[in-house]
């Protein structure tokens, strides 16, 4: 799977060469190479890291290249980041009656992550 992932320009991370995709010029290969990802999993998260992404909630769009690396098949939304760091307790009984009085669900480390 040939894949490149193109952040949002506003995301508060260090911008991508703005002309890469603009089919105008040539696209460095440097630059596509830094881009390239092989799983929509760690990779992502990886690429992200070398561009500044601090784990703060974010938008990228996957694109998925031909075998021949000439043009886009497809592209994919992701995001990615956490939501919170903090705990949230909710009372169990406010989703399921039966449940009992001092029950509560802790949802921690909720992340945006498609």
């Amino acid at each position: 799977m040939h894949c490149i992932i193109v952040p949002y320009a506003g995301c508060g991370m260090a911008p991508i060469d703005p002309n890469l995709f603009n089919g105008e010029e040539e696209i460095n290969p440097e630059e596509l190479h830094r881009l390239q990802i092989m799983n929509y999993s760690t990779d992502v998260d990886e690429t992200l890291r070398e561009y500044g992404w601090r784990s703060k909630p974010v938008g990228c769009i996957v694109l998925k290249l031909s075998a021949d690396n000439v043009t886009v098949t497809s592209g994919q939304f992701v995001a990615r980041g956490q939501l919170t760091r903090e705990e949230t307790r909710i009372e169990a009984n406010k989703i399921w009656a039966e449940a009992e009085q001092e029950g509560q669900i802790l949802v921690s480390n909720r992340t945006c992550n498609l």
